[in-house]
């Protein structure tokens, strides 16, 4: 007779396949380490080329459009698609979650970036396709500015 309960077992991320380039630009960045960021779906991956070993971020629940990396190169924001799209800022080291932005989103987070402060300074809050050309004006016109810090939430201005 079989058991009607749930297995004791549980499913673990050991390797992710493949690489999102369709509708996204410059995703893929070195780490201070020399390691690799990129994401598929909605994980963010570090890969080590010398160890050729992968972490994991988890921190979204759909998928990531977007991702950009602090001046310093440790940390990195991601942003998804979805019905409630948010940000998330988290730490390429550790893969701890540092800040995240739920608020003022629709239909998903485009692009990222931060200034030379350090702070998110671009991020195109509704997702549209663009021409390339228009990029720019797009940026311009539709941009928010948010400062981070690592305990605190993001902060619009």
């Amino acid at each position: 007779m079989t058991s009607k309960s749930a297995p004791q077992s549980q499913l673990r991320l050991e390797w992710v396949y493949g690489y999102r380039g369709h509708q996204c630009r410059n995703n893929l960045f070195y780490t201070t380490s020399k390691e690799i960021v990129l994401f598929v779906a909605g994980v963010g991956v570090v890969y080590n080329p010398r160890e050729h070993k992968q972490r994991f971020f988890l921190g979204h629940d759909d998928d990531i459009l977007c991702l950009t990396l602090h001046p310093e190169r440790t940390l990195v924001a991601t942003g998804q698609t979805g019905k409630s799209p948010y940000i998330c800022v988290w730490d390429s080291a550790s893969m701890e979650m540092v800040s995240i932005l739920k608020e003022g989103h629709q239909n998903g987070v485009a692009a990222l970036g931060f200034d030379k402060e350090g702070n998110v300074s671009r991020c195109i809050i509704n997702y549209v396709e663009i021409a390339p050309f228009a990029t720019e004006f797009f940026f311009e016109r539709c941009s928010v500015n948010m400062t981070i810090s690592k305990n605190d939430s993001f902060k619009s201005s």
